[in-house]
C-alpha cells in the first residue's frame, strides 16, 4: 500500500510539471507573437520615414507652382540615399541629370562640383524637380528604389 501512495504522488507530481511546462510553452509563444508585430511596426515606421523624405522633396514647390529644389537639396537627397543604403537591403537610386549613372555612387568631390557648378555667380541657379512615380517603389518592402531629379529651367 505504501508503494502504491508513492507511486500515485509521483504521478501527480509529473502531471503538475508537465501543466506547468504546458502553461509556460504556451505563454511564451502567444507573448513571441506581439513582439513580432512591433517589430514589422518599427521598419515600417523606418519605411514610412525613408520615404517620406523623398516625398517631401517631390512636393517641394514656390508660391508660382515651380520647383524649387536646389542643388544642395539635391546633394543632400544623394547624400541621404547613400545612408539608407548602407543599411536597408533595398537599394535606392538616384538620377541627376549630370552624373551619368546612379548619384548615391558619386564621390564627395563629384558632388560637391555639382554644387559649384550651380552656385557660379555668373550663371542663374538651376531648380530640379523630384520625380517618384508607382514604379519607382520595391513591390516586396514599398520603400523608394529610384528617385529621379530633373532640371526644371
Amino acid at each position: 500500500m505504501e508503494n502504491a501512495s508513492k507511486a500515485l504522488i509521483m504521478a501527480g507530481e509529473i502531471l503538475i510539471g508537465m501543466i506547468i511546462i504546458g502553461v509556460i510553452a504556451y505563454l511564451f509563444l502567444t507573448m513571441a507573437k506581439p513582439a513580432e508585430s512591433v517589430s514589422k511596426r518599427i521598419s515600417q515606421t523606418e519605411i514610412d520615414k525613408i520615404n517620406s523624405y523623398f516625398t517631401s522633396l517631390q512636393s517641394k514647390t514656390d508660391n508660382n507652382g515651380k520647383w524649387n529644389i536646389t542643388a544642395q537639396d539635391v546633394v543632400s537627397a544623394i547624400n541621404y540615399a547613400k545612408e539608407q543604403n548602407q543599411k536597408e537591403p533595398v537599394q535606392i537610386t538616384v538620377n541627376v541629370q549630370g552624373f551619368s549613372a546612379n548619384a548615391a555612387q558619386a564621390t564627395s568631390n563629384q558632388l560637391m562640383n555639382f554644387i559649384k557648378a550651380d552656385t557660379d555667380p555668373n550663371k542663374a541657379s538651376v531648380k530640379y524637380s523630384c520625380t517618384i512615380t508607382e514604379k519607382d517603389y520595391d513591390q516586396s518592402t514599398g520603400l523608394i528604389k529610384n528617385v529621379t531629379f530633373t532640371p526644371a529651367n
